[in-house]
């Protein structure tokens, strides 16, 4: 219910219960921060009503696409690394806009383990942001085994997707 930001609030409010349960201080997240300047290239480059902010900077970033009664919401986290990688996957008309881009990115995004001054498990991480979105939506979420016809599907997807010719098509 709701527009997309009402629903990315609410969805908002439940990945930073997540990131109180890692252990940062709520204090440091700002969510819904209008940012005045130009647009970026990615969901990190700058703050968004979809996005959660840690300290000024997209520690999660998200979107949301709807159509007629269905919503999806997507969001990232780095766990770890530069996020300033990303621009890598990008597609750029100019010379040296690359590195502009990965300049302003590093000064916009930031990864889980930086946020917080230490490394975070990807189980430890998923647990507490299952709780946190439980917590913000009301909901309890129980662990399910794919069906057999989704096995198999994703047995037939898993060649193409685990290829290093489609995750390094860039």
């Amino acid at each position: 219910a709701g527009d997309a930001a009402a629903t990315a609030r609410r969805f908002n409010f439940g990945l930073e219960y997540g990131l109180i349960n890692l252990g940062i201080d709520p204090s440091r997240m700002q969510t819904f921060y209008q940012d005045t300047g130009e647009l970026g290239f990615g969901s990190f480059d700058g703050p968004s009503i979809y996005n959660v902010e840690v300290g000024q900077v997209t520690l999660i970033a998200g979107a949301q696409w709807r159509s007629g009664n269905a919503m999806l919401q997507h969001g990232s986290l780095p766990l770890s690394g530069d996020a300033t990688r990303l621009c890598q996957a990008l597609f750029f008309d100019l010379p040296g806009q690359r590195m502009a881009i990965q300049i302003r990115f590093g000064r916009r995004a930031t990864a889980l383990n930086i946020a917080l001054g230490h490394d975070k498990t990807f189980s430890e991480t998923s647990e507490a942001l299952v709780q946190g979105l439980g917590e913000a939506l009301d909901l309890t979420f129980a662990p399910e085994t794919l069906t057999p016809a989704e096995q198999e599907r994703a047995n037939q997807l898993r060649p193409k997707y685990a290829s290093e010719s489609w995750t390094k098509k860039f």
